[in-house]
């Protein structure tokens, strides 16, 4: 808890553009990982970030995890996912 305690001390000292930064790093470098592939997957799959939404809620979700994926992974992030899907796909 205390080193979970002292990042957080550590971001909240930093100006919004450098903390921006900083938690789109630590974003990228979970994300390269097998594990945070699969957590990200869960997630934006429970999120509706790829799956069609049907219901006013899961349109809520769906907007959410767009503005989440932009907001931490920056602007360009949903034409990389777009891309990566293309690539995959037979």
């Amino acid at each position: 808890m205390e080193i979970e305690s002292g990042a957080i001390k550590w971001l909240e000292q930093l100006d919004e553009v450098h903390r921006i930064e900083a938690v789109r790093e630590s974003f990228a470098k979970v994300a390269a990982t097998q594990e945070g592939k699969i957590v990200f997957i869960v997630l934006l799959g429970e999120l509706f970030y790829i799956l069609p939404a049907t219901t006013p809620e899961q349109v809520a979700l769906s907007n959410f995890a767009k503005e989440f994926v932009a907001k931490h992974f920056g602007e360009h992030a949903q034409a990389r996912v777009l891309e990566a899907l293309l690539a995959r796909s037979d």
